[in-house]
């Protein structure tokens, strides 16, 4: 079987990597290796750096367009989605815990696609179901997160007491209003993150408005965000809804062209 890997380096932590390269090979072929993460994670001692030589795998650190937005996970799902509609595969492996991901699989296995997820402790109960088959990583004592314990302080302490100064506040920058926040042509959210919604909203096939409202309330949106979300993507083409409020989704070719326009720097 001739298998794509797809791992979310941000999520999943290097430590893993020989079990899941061990767990990969037994069910295929992986042909296509790909880590996808902030170039951070790709650099030190306990990085992917050592593992993507080890079992050649590309390392993809896309540059975000804005800082507080990760738009590796966007990235993955655009690759991943490529390579599905590319006819080269049997089957697909994604190496992450984020349930972002379930409504990928979902999309792979109707197109009579295996999907295999690779995955700690973190992952939901969604994203499992929506995979063939589900392996969780053995928690290992070696494998909790990394704390940096606070240097201690080298200066010596007075031992004479000594008045306390009064804190001196520390200016603070007036905190943006929504609507200087909100940028219009993306229902007040940066391209990717806006982007990334879309692309999920569509790979759950609703077929009617009130269906897609209802994905979109079982993701936790409010009523508000959920008509800005969908009336930008009538506004960009996205989808289509006619008088009886059935949808008309636009094919892949189109949505990848929507993102490559709208998310460049």
């Amino acid at each position: 079987m001739k298998l794509a890997v797809f791992i979310d380096a941000d999520n999943i932590s290097a430590k893993y990597a020989d079990e899941i390269m061990s767990v990969v090979e037994k069910y295929g072929d992986p042909i296509t290796r790909r880590a996808y993460g902030s170039p951070s994670v790709f650099t030190g001692a306990d990085s992917w750096k050592d593992a993507v030589r080890q079992y050649a795998i590309d390392a993809r650190m896309p540059v975000n367009n804005v800082d507080r937005k990760n738009i590796a996970d966007f990235v993955l799902l655009i690759n991943a989605m490529d390579c599905l509609h590319s006819g080269h595969y049997d089957g697909f492996v994604i190496v992450s815990s984020d349930s972002d991901f379930t409504s990928l699989a979902i999309r792979m296995r109707e197109e009579g696609k295996a999907v295999y997820g690779i995955g700690d402790n973190r992952v939901c109960q969604s994203f499992k179901a929506a995979c063939t088959q589900f392996v969780e990583l053995e928690t290992k004592a070696s494998a909790a997160p990394m704390t940096v314990a606070a240097k201690p302080s080298t200066a010596k302490q007075s031992t004479t007491p000594s008045a306390s100064k009064p804190d001196t506040p520390k200016p603070t920058k007036p905190k943006a209003s929504v609507n200087q926040k909100a940028n219009p042509l993306y229902a007040g959210k940066d391209s990717a993150e806006f982007f990334a919604i879309a692309t999920n909203l569509r790979l759950s096939k609703a077929t009617t408005l009130t269906k897609l409202k209802s994905v979109m309330k079982n993701q936790k949106r409010t009523g508000e965000e959920a008509e800005q979300i969908i009336h930008e993507m009538q506004r960009l083409g996205i989808v289509v809804i006619d008088a009886q409020h059935k949808l008309a989704w636009c094919n892949d070719e189109k949505l990848k062209t929507l993102m490559q326009q709208h998310t460049q720097a």
